[in-house]
């Protein structure tokens, strides 16, 4: 906790709404249910590091509830070894495997807690991120992580994947084990995702046999599209427990639970402009004595709070209302700070922009708006197209009148204008000069309904080609307008003439037949070609083939023709 010190939040009780509380400011007066609560400073909360906070206040208080129960040991003691850490990474990665083997997706995973990761992922159905587990991250970043499987991988929202359900699970040494489940849903705009993690080992400690459990559990579920006023609606239920069970002696627990909503509102250019977030946060300890039917000693203390972010973005926050809504009575002043400091809603902080920039890397990415545009592939230098962007609601299936913006990006000259709107949004393109330039041109939506881009090559050619050669007792000649669609050309040769006809591979080449005939006979035959770029800028067409003069014996050979390409 130290580390944090200067994060920690600082809290003062300044009254009940029913002019029952107290503030004293020595940290020990009690709270009342009621109670109003005034916290401020919560800018840099630490997203990842208070996931592992979190852990270690949960051993501190569970290490307090055994030596209740006479058995006298460290939080250090009932960590979790490195053996349960390497299991989880490996039940991880089955677990991965098993989610992409479901949905007939290639699953690439990633760091959980890395915004730059999530914004590097363009969206599209089934992909997702490496969750990477490791020892510092608990419990409850486990259930969170295994959450968040299911948010990467919906992004196909044209995809319906009912509700798989898939669990691993492990040994760990001859006194413990470790589960890991998951469980995910789709349901039209709505994506949830459960997860739980959990893990107990026993230890024996001044000869006594202690059996540790700690478990995760995180439900998360989020809007994927905003709705036509820009909002997007998530819900989260996270806790994590850890209970000691001492032979004989008696049980000692402790949990941390947070659940509550998230509401975003995404600007016109499909960031985020504000989250606001209603949220529970309680935590308890308790102790059961073996030998006694009483109920069991302990404290229990839940806030109800509200926070929401300082301008657009999830880096800055601030507390709207905070007051305690249930207090045992041997909860003091104290007990809130420690429920209220950074670690806590570093974690509450942690999940809900966890669970928001997942949503937002699926609207910004063309998961929610489709861009369609129609544009010529090849066009003439210096000539004029016009060009139609639409835009779809992918979900809806409605056309949406949205501003799209254009830009050409590679390959020069103009389209006009930068920025259009309608059913479709229409645009007028301008070659440039030069043939052959190979132009780029970029389409973007950016509105609170979502995002979507789209680049669209085009080639300039300086028209069509005009072709003239042959080769032994043939003359070919013809015009072709695209190299790499089929054309034909006509052969001549004396007493007859024939029709070649070319099916392009690509640009470079393909094959082709030809069939003709004259003073009393047929020929027939097919072959390959390449097209050979010339210095000079023509082209050069290399044919060879094998043909027959039908009823003529022994007049099958090969053919060799040469035809020089120039522009029309």
């Amino acid at each position: 906790m130290e580390r944090l010190a200067a994060l920690v939040i600082g809290v003062a009780l300044v009254g009940s709404a029913c002019g029952g509380g107290s503030s004293g400011g020595g940290g020990s007066g009690p709270v009342a249910e009621g109670d109003t609560i005034e916290v401020s400073g919560i800018d840099g909360l630490p997203r990842d590091e208070a996931f592992a906070e979190l852990e270690e206040s949960l051993r501190g208080e569970l290490a307090a509830g055994l030596g209740e129960l006479g058995v006298s040991v460290s939080p250090d003691e009932i960590r979790p070894s490195e053996a349960t850490w390497a299991d989880t990474e490996q039940l991880v990665e089955e677990l991965g495997h098993d989610l992409s083997t479901e949905l007939g997706t290639e699953i690439a995973l990633g760091n959980p807690f890395d915004p730059e990761s999530a914004t590097r992922n363009a969206g599209g159905p089934g992909r997702s991120r490496r969750h990477q587990m490791s020892g510092h991250q608990g419990v409850m970043a486990g259930a969170v992580t295994l959450a968040t499987f299911n948010l990467d991988s919906a992004a196909g929202t044209e995809h319906d994947f009912g509700t798989p359900e898939l669990d691993a699970s492990a040994n760990v040494g001859s006194g413990g084990g470790l589960s890991i489940s998951l469980q995910m849903s789709r349901q039209g705009n709505r994506v949830t995702g459960k997860g739980t993690f959990a893990l107990s080992q026993t230890v024996t400690v001044d000869g006594q046999q202690v059996t540790i459990g700690y478990e995760g559990k995180a439900t998360l579920a989020t809007d994927v599209c905003p709705d036509a006023d820009g909002h997007v609606a998530s819900e989260f239920h996270v806790t994590a427990s850890a209970v000691g069970d001492v032979s004989g002696a008696g049980t000692a627990s402790s949990e941390i639970t947070f659940d509550g909503t998230a509401v975003t509102t995404v600007d016109d250019s499909a960031e985020i402009a504000s989250v606001k977030v209603e949220t529970t946060l309680s935590r308890g300890a308790r102790t059961r004595r073996a030998t006694t039917e009483a109920n069991p000693a302990g404290s229990y203390l839940e806030v109800r709070m509200g926070m929401r972010t300082k301008g657009a973005g999830l880096d800055s926050w601030e507390i709207e209302s905070a007051r305690a809504e249930r207090a045992s009575s041997g909860v003091v002043e104290a007990d809130v700070r420690e429920l209220m400091n950074a670690k806590v809603l570093g974690a509450v902080y942690g999940t809900v922009t966890l669970t928001i920039e997942r949503a937002r890397n699926k609207w910004q990415h063309g998961a929610c708006v489709k861009l369609t545009v129609e544009a010529p592939s090849k066009v003439e230098p210096g000539s004029e197209h016009p060009v139609t962007a639409g835009v779809r609601h992918v979900l809806e299936g409605a056309e949406l009148e949205l501003p799209v913006t254009a830009e050409v990006i590679a390959g020069g000259e103009s389209i006009d204008p930068s920025e259009a709107q309608g059913k479709p949004a229409r645009f007028t393109y301008t070659a440039p000069d030069e043939d052959g330039a190979e132009v780029k041109v970029r389409f973007e939506v950016r509105s609170r309904r979502g995002a979507d881009e789209k680049t669209v090559p085009i080639e300039v050619t300086g028209g069509a080609w005009i072709a003239e050669g042959g080769g032994e007792q043939i003359t070919i000649t013809g015009r072709i307008e695209d190299l790499a669609a089929p054309f034909t050309l006509q052969g001549a040769f004396q007493g007859g003439s024939a029709t070649l006809s070319y099916t392009p591979a690509g640009e470079g080449g393909g094959t082709f037949t030809y069939r003709g005939g004259g003073s009393g006979v047929t020929i027939s035959g097919s072959g390959t070609y390449t097209v050979a770029e010339n210095d000079d800028g023509t082209r050069t067409i290399t044919e060879t083939s094998n043909g027959c003069v039908h009823g003529i014996s022994g007049t099958c050979k090969e053919n060799t023709e040469v035809i020089t390409l120039t522009r029309e």
